[in-house]
């Protein structure tokens, strides 16, 4: 019996909200530009802006073509793969490296002497994600298998709890967000920055502060659209090693251009100045996710051979399996 497998329907659903975002933001940014960047400026920022939102806008074109192209297809040991341009055929039997890659729910690298087909599980329904999963660690050799350990423990045990435990509450140092949970947080953003706007307009004339409510309104979208509405589950900000320091770094840009927009007549190279604090910015992100990383790398490796166990004795509830490490 052959089995086929279709990406969800929320990838595409996510892929078209995300392109009329970029759509409005790769129309409006340009006229913006114009109307408000210097005169010997308008053009070339106004293409830049549209190059760069551009950019996304086929990203997200390309992603609606793989909803459209984009099948795996299971049949007595065969593998079909098949996209956008073309399609790879691959018997379980040939296969010589199987490399499992976490993530959010993870992907599978197959190779044989002469093809490599990649499938990521995150790209469909949980359950068939489960079932592939199950499919490729039971028909595969575990010779070739490489990296099962940390995937079992970051995305295999978690993807199973969640179609075979669906109203298991989450784990203590993790959180279930709604989509009605990032109007907490943009509500009152946005109306602050908004009469920010309207203060710093009023005192300087400049119209360019009215496009960071956009922003953050297409942020606001962004989020609301890419959360479940039966809810995600998240770690807690405090459950990561270093998180609360690299979401302040984040949010620091905002600090820093409404500072920037009040000393700027004070500065006596605002643009040398503006350069500095950006790379200042781009070095610290780069150490922070540097170190989270690290850090839970090494966490991951502690407890991944335990993964494996609970995976085998199926046992879905991680805390029990790290108390007994």
């Amino acid at each position: 019996m052959e089995r086929v497998f279709y990406l969800r329907k929320r990838y595409r659903n996510v892929a078209i909200g995300s392109l009329l975002f970029f759509l409005c933001m790769g129309i409006g940014s340009p006229i913006g530009m114009m109307l408000d960047a210097p005169e010997n400026r308008q053009v070339s920022f106004a293409i830049f802006t549209a190059v760069f939102w551009g950019f996304w806008v086929c990203l997200e074109l390309w992603s609606l073509l793989e909803y459209r192209c984009k099948s795996v297809s299971i049949r007595n040991g065969h593998v079909l793969l098949k996209e956008v341009n073309g399609s790879t055929e691959i018997h379980l039997s040939d296969v010589t490296q199987a490399q499992w890659r976490w993530g959010e729910q993870g992907r599978i690298i197959l190779r044989t002497a002469t093809k490599k087909a990649l499938i990521e599980f995150n790209k469909f329904e949980s359950n068939e994600a489960l079932w592939l999963v199950r499919y490729f660690r039971d028909g595969l050799s575990e010779s070739v298998q490489h990296g099962w350990d940390i995937f079992c423990y970051k995305t295999a045990v978690r993807l199973r709890k969640d179609v075979e435990e669906t109203d298991s509450p989450p784990e203590p140092d993790e959180v279930v967000i709604h989509r009605n949970r990032w109007n907490w947080y943009f509500i009152p953003a946005s109306v602050l920055l908004s009469v920010w706007g309207v203060v710093h307009y009023w005192t300087t004339a400049e119209t360019r502060v009215f496009g960071m409510p956009i922003l953050i309104a297409g942020l606001w979208i962004y989020l609301w659209i890419n959360t479940p509405q039966t809810g995600m589950v998240a770690k807690r900000i405090r459950a990561v090693p270093g998180q609360t320091g690299y979401i302040f770094w984040c949010l620091l840009p905002l600090i820093g251009l409404a500072l920037y927009g009040i000393f700027k007549q004070y500065l006596l190279v605002p643009l040398l100045v503006g350069i500095v604090a950006g790379v200042v910015w781009v070095g610290g992100m780069v150490f922070f996710i540097f170190r989270m990383i690290r850090k839970e790398r090494q966490r991951d490796l502690e407890t991944a051979r335990l993964a494996v166990l609970q995976w085998a004795t199926g046992e879905n509830r991680r805390d029990d399996i790290e108390k007994n490490w």
